[in-house]
């Protein structure tokens, strides 16, 4: 009877109850009677909250649910209604830039066994958004843009996305445009101070000298000294 209702199969429980020892039976019906208060509290609590369409609230209590009553029907309903939700949710989360909630969303539904394919995308999305952030916080600027455009291609309805794609590429094309310049030269001078963090850049190669720029004169050999007579 202790392992059906641990387990979560209260009515099963309850059917052996019967046949547990009489030392033991008082305790179990108290334990029984404490998972039917918890099973009821998390159901109404998780139907309350899809009903608000407070997804988050509702998977918090559904994981309650699944652990005090997992092998029930009623749960397996709620548990149905809240993976037929949890794709919007997420997605909804994501094109907001909601991206902490987004985690908190995605982790759970992992708790919850959802269907691993969305969970794996929504990782994706999550880690390209992480590795953007990380790679423009050290001035990887080529990483950077990498990772936007891949966070664009999951996220093509999120104006954020779009916006973050657009302004890194203008940082890179500025970039560019410096170090193709005359301050070019003086990243490699001797003497000469290391770039700004903001402005490190990653995998670039030394520029052509712009067009017009003169070529340096080849070294005069020195005179031949007179001779003497």
């Amino acid at each position: 009877a202790r392992q059906h209702i641990e387990a979560g199969r209260r009515a099963n429980g309850a059917e052996r109850l019967a046949a547990a020892p009489a030392g033991d039976a008082a305790g179990l019906r108290k334990r029984l009677d404490q998972r039917t208060r918890e099973a009821d509290e998390a159901r109404t609590r998780a139907e309350e909250c899809l009903a608000r369409g407070d997804v988050e609230g509702a998977l918090a209590a559904a994981e309650i649910l699944k652990a005090v009553a997992g092998g029930e029907s009623g749960t397996r309903a709620i548990v149905d209604r809240l993976a037929a939700a949890l794709p919007d949710a997420v997605t909804r989360a994501l094109t907001a830039g909601a991206l902490a909630d987004a985690q908190r969303l995605v982790e759970r539904a992992a708790r919850m066994n959802a269907a691993m394919a969305d969970v794996r995308r929504w990782r994706d999305t999550l880690d390209a958004a992480e590795k953007t952030a990380r790679a423009i916080a050290r001035g990887d600027w080529p990483e950077a843009l990498v990772q936007a455009s891949r966070l664009e291609r999951f996220l093509p309805d999120a104006w954020w996305a779009s916006q973050a794609h657009e302004q890194i590429l203008m940082v890179d094309e500025a970039l560019r445009g410096l170090w193709a310049g005359p301050l070019g030269d003086r990243r490699t001078a001797p003497g000469a101070r290391p770039p700004l963090h903001m402005f490190t850049t990653v995998g670039f190669e030394t520029p052509p000298p712009p067009a017009g720029a003169h070529t340096p004169c080849a070294p005069l050999k020195e005179p031949a000294r007179e001779g003497r007579g």
